[in-house]
């Protein structure tokens, strides 16, 4: 079951709530402290502009998307549109990479890490500019417990595509990690004006014993 949920999360190329609700229990030792800032001016992405993440009529479907997902009402047309945004983000338009990720994925879910790092290593240098090649090792990162490299790519990624709420899922997982949950919710905050039904929206629900009480009664 495990390895299933994994393959899941893998062949998304993106963070969940699952993996938010494991840092809930989860808190990393001291050794994994994170970055106290990353500074997105410095990211790599930034300051390579070459290869163009989609195509121009991929790039304004996009943006229609985001602007229906931020103003959606329910649950299940968000859903729709999210999983649409997922189908643009993870089709890159140069056949090369695509099949670079596709093989990264095969070698990262088959347990040979080493290989699936040195194809992704290699693929950020070659397309700077596509952010879900970003995404992808900053999952992978993740998923093998380096959380501060998991966070610089998620970085680059939201340097590349500030709207990008899987990387803000992450970023709050990680975060939440490190028991750092002013900033965690303060990511989840912002990543809430893109989709207001991110999973992890439950996190900003009042405590019971944060709730006011009505007038006239003791809690």
């Amino acid at each position: 079951m495990l390895l299933k949920l994994q393959r899941l999360l893998l062949l998304s190329l993106s963070f969940f709530a699952c993996a938010t609700a494991t840092a809930v229990n989860e808190k990393q030792p001291a050794q994994n402290a994170l970055p106290t800032v990353i500074d997105l001016t410095q990211s790599t992405a930034a300051q390579t502009p070459t290869h163009p993440q989609f195509s121009a009529t991929q790039q304004q479907r996009l943006d229609v998307l985001f602007t229906r997902l931020a103003s959606s009402e329910h649950e299940q047309a968000a859903k729709q549109l999210v999983a649409e945004i997922w189908s643009i983000w993870k089709k890159p338009l140069d056949q090369t990479l695509l099949s670079t990720m596709t093989q990264a994925e095969q070698l990262f879910v088959s347990g040979e890490r080493a290989q699936a790092f040195a194809l992704l290593d290699q693929a950020v240098q070659d397309y700077p500019q596509y952010s879900e090649i970003w995404n992808q090792r900053a999952t992978y990162y993740y998923f093998d417990g380096r959380y501060e490299d998991s966070l610089n790519d998620i970085a680059e990624v939201l340097a590349l595509e500030p709207r990008h709420f899987g990387a803000m899922s992450g970023k709050i997982a990680i975060l939440m990690r490190a028991d750092r949950m002013e900033l965690a919710l303060k990511t989840l905050r912002q990543a809430l004006k893109v989709n207001p039904f991110m999973p992890e929206r439950h996190l900003l629900a009042p405590r019971p014993e944060q709730q006011t009480a009505p007038k006239g009664l003791a809690i």
